[in-house]
């Protein structure tokens, strides 16, 4: 039996930590190109695996896990089939109103964080794009949520995580703190994203139940009773209904 939801929790998962670890390689194929010394080197290694490489890491064991949890967390139990949506199985998919609606909650996200700036303090740089790529993930699926979490990452990197004004991470400290921001981006994209998925099927089974049990609905057991029931008024032997 497939396990809808979980299977595309697991598929989200497996998706980020692919793409984590290609920003990990990306930025030390990048690092080779304009360091001077192997000291560099090493640092901008350490500061991509802490970023990056231990997220991705995190991400794909939880991704295993899930997957091996599958039957315990969603059951055995035969559930009537439900026609699939296309969007559900391919996760790039989404319409194109989805991927606007995340770059207008990512940007709405950074204004309602440029008019809080003189209350919020400096540690809670990411509070509000955790709202935008749920939002995101929610009403458009997991590509939205991705592109939802680069805008928003891009955003805070540039202005708010020091030194500001660059793409670059030279502080590992700052690097762990970027790294925990995407980390926990793509876990929430991938959340809203599994639950869309499983209110969707949801709806399709209760739309299936309720078609079932309409007036005027009749499936192989009724039309099986009926016959058994004409067959008794022929007979008048109410044993053959029993039988």
């Amino acid at each position: 039996m497939a396990h809808v939801v979980t299977d595309r929790f697991v598929i989200c998962l497996y998706w980020a930590a692919g793409i984590l670890s290609a920003l990990a390689v990306l930025t030390v194929m990048t690092a080779i190109g304009w360091t001077t010394s192997a000291e560099s080197l090493i640092r901008v290694v350490y500061i991509a695996s802490l970023a990056f490489g231990i997220p991705a890491a995190g991400i794909y064991a939880l991704a295993r896990w899930f997957d091996g949890q599958a039957p315990a967390l969603e059951g055995d139990g035969d559930i009537p089939s439900v026609p699939h949506d296309e969007s559900a199985r391919h996760l790039f998919r989404e319409p194109a109103v989805s991927y606007a609606v995340a770059v207008v909650a990512a940007l709405a996200a950074w204004a309602v964080r440029a008019l809080v700036d003189p209350i919020l303090p400096g540690t809670t740089v990411f509070v509000t794009f955790f709202i935008a790529v749920a939002i995101s993930g929610w009403m458009g699926g997991y590509g939205p949520a991705l592109v939802a979490t680069a805008i928003s990452g891009c955003i805070a990197l540039y202005f708010y995580i020091p030194p500001t004004h660059t793409f670059l991470l030279s502080d590992p400290n700052e690097a762990v703190r970027f790294g925990s921001f995407v980390f926990i981006c793509l876990l929430i994209g991938g959340l809203s994203a599994a639950l869309r998925s499983a209110l969707r099927r949801v709806q399709s089974l209760a739309n299936e139940l309720r078609n079932l049990t309409s007036p005027g609905h009749y499936n192989a057991a009724d039309e099986i009773r009926s016959a058994d029931q004409a067959r008794v008024i022929v007979s008048g032997d109410p044993n053959q209904l029993e039988a």
